[in-house]
């Protein structure tokens, strides 16, 4: 195969670096995902053979099973949980000081107010040409990532009831439905496990983020601002 002509090369490399940080926290997504898959498969079938005398699952069975779903889905609604939450506090709440937090009202510089108005302008122009559309765009955001959250936590419902009928099956107890699974005290363990350390790792991110910087990360204040300066530029 020919080589790339120099300027497709280029352009590749353009888009590239522009998308650079989603593509390599893709990358990282997929290389984990990959482990857990390897490793989880390794785990369910060692507790399969060693514990309950049943045979081993190929890969291709054990991505259906409970075990992986769970497992997958249980991460992913924290997660978004997590930044569903987190965009919609920093609306109305602050922490002074912090890069993740808006300016307070008396930190506001005569540039931050005129943007603000200028926002506001355009929110209300646009508000009287789509009157339905424009409420929902100005909350995209966070409608689309609690969306997520819901998606994922019916996953996890799922996935550990998957998980749980299996087990009821060995025993040859009862098998539960869909909706009786968020009875049980092992689904919402596993939930609020997640939860409390996203929301701890966030409010640690917002405290150290007062004192502490990272030159050139756009989640860190600048050098030479102050510890009271309030968000990240």
């Amino acid at each position: 195969m020919g080589r790339l002509p120099r300027n497709s090369y280029c352009c590749l490399m353009t888009v590239m670096k522009k998308f650079s940080l989603t593509l390599v926290l893709i990358s990282l997504f997929a290389f984990s995902l990959l482990g857990q898959v390897i490793e989880g498969h390794s785990a369910y079938n060692e507790e399969r053979v060693s514990e309950n005398k049943l045979p081993a699952v190929q890969i291709s069975e054990y991505l259906k099973t409970g075990h992986f779903i769970s497992a997958l889905s249980e991460n992913m609604e924290s997660e978004f949980l997590q930044m569903a939450l987190f965009v919609v506090l920093t609306v109305n709440l602050y922490q002074i000081g912090s890069s993740e937090s808006n300016k307070l009202p008396y930190q506001k510089t005569k540039d931050d107010l005129n943007t603000e108005a200028d926002e506001e302008l355009y929110s209300s122009e646009q508000k009287k040409k789509y009157p339905f559309w424009w409420p929902i765009y100005e909350r995209s955001l966070t409608i689309a990532l609690f969306l997520i959250f819901v998606g994922f936590f019916l996953v996890h419902a799922y996935g550990s009831l998957l998980l749980v009928n299996e087990e009821h099956l060995r025993l040859d107890k009862p098998l539960l439905t869909f909706w009786q699974i968020f009875s049980e005290s092992e689904f919402w363990f596993e939930s609020f496990q997640n939860w409390q350390s996203e929301f701890f790792s966030v409010a640690m991110l917002c405290l150290l983020s007062i004192f502490l910087r990272q030159k050139g990360s756009a989640q860190s204040k600048k050098l030479h601002r102050s510890v009271s300066y309030t968000g990240g530029h």
